[in-house]
């Protein structure tokens, strides 16, 4: 870790409420019928697709929280092993709309420019906004298409 610690917590990669057995079944059966519909018009392809993604949706819902350590250094902020200087950061928002508030912070470059990190005692949004007061300007959160569609099917 680089810097003083600011503020330190431990959290979890995403939330941990289990999905009931209807929701798998339900996820089952939509991917079924796309790819029996698939197969009836020739469209191999996209049934291959529609099993795998299908396949995906069920598999990372049913695996567990991975517990990681986040810090808030006088440097920049630490989620996992990753470090992220603030130099190579724009700003960030804590996103208090979910039943869970997360720290999400805004990358210059890279794939993945929004950078979700989920909050846990004792890190709360005002002690955030406090550690980050001076390094970081604090925006209103956007969704991006890709996280809609990821709540709406109960992914995120």
């Amino acid at each position: 870790m680089e810097g003083t610690s600011l503020l330190t917590w431990i959290s979890k990669s995403h939330s941990p409420d289990d999905h009931p057995i209807d929701w798998f079944w339900t996820v089952g059966f939509i991917g079924f019928a796309i790819i029996i519909g698939s197969l009836l018009t020739d469209n191999w392809t996209f049934a291959l697709l529609a099993f795998i993604l299908t396949m995906t949706v069920i598999t990372s819902a049913r695996q567990t929280a991975k517990e990681k350590d986040a810090t808030i250094t006088d440097k920049g902020v630490v989620a996992g092993k990753r470090f992220f200087p603030y130099k190579a950061l724009t700003a960030f928002s804590c996103d208090e709309r979910h039943h869970r508030p997360t720290l999400v912070v805004y990358q210059k470059t890279g794939l993945f420019r929004h950078v979700h990190i989920p909050l846990a005692q004792p890190a709360t949004c005002e002690s955030v906004r406090a550690a980050l007061a001076g390094k970081l300007k604090e925006t209103a959160h956007t969704y991006t298409l890709s996280e809609l569609i990821g709540e709406r099917l109960g992914i995120i």
